[in-house]
Order: C-alpha cells, then structure tokens, then sequence
C-alpha cells in the first residue's frame, strides 16, 4: 500500500495527538450510535500505531477529524470522502471526513445488501485522513470499493504495514509525541465537493464559475448543464487532496 502524507507526526515515525468532532447523524441511526461506530474505527488504528484520538466539542480545531453527514451525490455512488492530513491540506479542511447521508447506514451487517456498515467505512476514511493512500490489496480496509455485504472485523496486514510506514508503533513514542496547543481554524467548508471516479483529485475550497464557456455554444446544447460540467472541471484544479469511497455490487 501507498501512503499519500508524511502524517500528522512530520516526517518520521513519530507519534501523534488528534481530536475529533461528530457534527451530526444520519437519519438511519442515532447520534450515540455513530459516536460509538467513530470510536470503533478510530481505536482501530489507535491500537497498532501511535495515534490518540480525544474527542472535541468544538468544531473546526487545527489537528482535528471532523466528521458529518451530509448530501454528496445521492444513494448509489460515493459513500464517504476524506482529506488527507495538513502537510497535504490546508488546516481548516485536512482530516476532515464526510459521509454521504443519502445512504443507508448500519453497524454491521444485519440488514444485508440494503445497507453499509459505517464502521467499515469510517476506518477505511480515517485511514486517508491519517495519510495512507488506497491499496492494491482486497483484502485490505483501505480497498477503493465496498460491497454492502462487507462488515468490520480487523485491519488487513497490509493496512497495518502501510499505517506503521509513517507512524510509531502502538506504546511507543518514536521520534516524539506532538505537544503545544493547536492554533484555532475556521469551520471546513460546507458545500459538497463534486463526484469523482478516480481519487486522488484536488478541489479549491471556493470554485468560481467560469465568465465565459470553454467552447462554442450550441443552440441545442443545455446551457445550465454545460455550466455544471464546466464547474465540476473547475472544482478538480485546486490544491486539496481527497478520496472517495466508492461502492461495489456484484
């Protein structure tokens, strides 16, 4: 497996201290649910590299996951994006998960096809969000698809080997724990970022249409879906790195 950052650590194996923050549920579960699901996922990488997660009630902190629901492109596409960490991102974005809430979401896999487990999910997103990248393996969490019949039960060696790549071992310090008080960020931003079909791609924070369109009108052509094509293009040349998780059936 590739990673894609140098990790919250710097460069190094080192070790590292992040917070999180739930916003928000979808409307298939529960708030207590969810926070219990994140924290599943989160002591999943916790307890083989040197990473500390605390909880936060105050959104949009510098060296924080913050995690919401929110509309990205309806049922049947994208299930959840991730940013990578802030030597990637810029600060007020990098680490921050989104899960799309038009989905059917579940703890398990008690309902079959007819929904995903959120925790299978949330340790593949917190995967990127710590800096690995997608992996060549099927058997690993970090595998770009899911079916909705797959469920958590451990990492894969291959996530394992690819999270030791860039941080300490569990219990140990390596070069050095992270210390101070993390400067304050804005909110991440609020609109949905576009679908994508092959990750890594970069977005810029605030697209701005174009004043002109890229190519001679056509009377016939749909001009509102001309301008979205052209704007979706727009959003894919900025700096941020992110990943989708993509779903899988058959």
């Amino acid at each position: 497996m590739a990673v894609a950052s140098v990790g919250w650590d710097g460069a190094g194996k080192r070790s590292a201290d992040l917070t999180y923050y739930i916003s928000n549920a979808p409307s298939s579960l529960s708030k207590a649910d969810v926070a219990s699901a994140i924290k599943t996922a989160l002591d999943a990488w916790s307890k083989v590299a040197s990473v500390r997660f605390t909880e936060s009630t105050i959104p949009g902190l510098a060296k924080q996951l913050d995690i919401s629901f929110g509309k990205i492109d309806g049922s049947g596409g994208t299930l959840a994006q991730a940013y990578f960490p802030d030597d990637v991102n810029p600060s007020r974005i990098a680490g921050d998960v989104q899960f799309d809430s038009s989905e059917n979401w579940e703890i398990g896999n008690a309902k079959g096809a007819a929904a995903f487990d959120l925790v299978h999910v949330a340790v593949h997103e917190i995967g990127h969000a710590l800096g690995l990248d997608h992996s060549n393996s099927g058997s690993a969490v970090l595998a770009p698809t899911v079916s909705p019949t797959e469920y958590f039960t451990a990492l894969d060696q291959d996530d394992v080997d690819a999270i030791l790549s860039i941080y300490a071992p569990a219990g140990t310090t390596g070069g050095g724990t992270l210390s101070g008080t993390p400067p304050t960020k804005t909110p991440p931003v609020t609109t949905t970022p576009p679908v994508v079909t092959t990750p890594p791609v970069t977005k810029a924070p605030t697209p701005t249409p174009p004043t002109t369109p890229t190519k001679p009108m056509n009377p016939n052509d749909d001009w509102s879906i001309l301008k979205y094509r052209i704007n979706r293009f727009r959003w894919s040349s900025g700096l941020s790195e992110f990943y989708r998780f993509r779903r899988f059936f058959g």
